[in-house]
């Protein structure tokens, strides 16, 4: 995590690290399958090795993006960093933190993995998908917002007093 380590503020703390699921693989395992599906079957060469060659290019895809990917909530922001050659950095404040919002499917939930939707005071939203234990980052970034940021305490209505006069 050299990206969000290297660019904390003062008196900044990580208080949760999280990184992309292993489910960023799974494209890259479905082709390897089928690569030894049909190399067990002996036939269809060609396709072989066209299953091998999106084995090989998925793989390095899924490898860097889980490498070059950080994301981080700390006591002061939401840090986020994706990508290698079309790097995309995202930085908030916690009080800009309007929303976040998770979206999981079936197999999300199996898997323990989510899309994180961060939006802004100005309703600007950012998208974040794969992340691993997407409800703990939830939780993390509402927590800290909450002991940073407390909602304004209402005072409960006062009830006006009743001027009884003794008959």
């Amino acid at each position: 995590m050299s990206y969000i380590r290297n660019n904390l503020l003062n008196d900044e703390k990580i208080i949760l690290e999280t990184e992309l699921n292993y489910i960023i693989f799974a494209q890259t395992i479905f082709w390897l399958l089928l690569t030894l599906v049909f190399l067990f079957i002996r036939s269809f060469h060609a396709a072989v090795i066209l299953f091998f060659i999106l084995a090989l290019v998925s793989g390095a895809r899924a490898v860097i993006s889980y490498l070059q990917s950080e994301f981080a909530v700390t006591n002061m922001r939401v840090l986020i960093k994706t990508g290698l050659l079309n790097v995309r950095y995202f930085e908030m404040m916690l009080r800009n933190v309007a929303a976040v919002e998770v979206d999981q499917s079936l197999l999300g939930q199996l898997c323990n993995y989510g899309h994180v939707k961060i939006c802004d005071n100005g309703q600007v939203c950012s998208l974040f998908r794969y992340i691993d234990n997407p409800f703990a980052f939830r939780k993390a970034l509402q927590k800290e917002i909450d002991a940073r940021y407390p909602a304004p305490q209402t005072e409960p209505p006062v009830e006006p007093v009743k001027n009884e006069t003794p008959v």
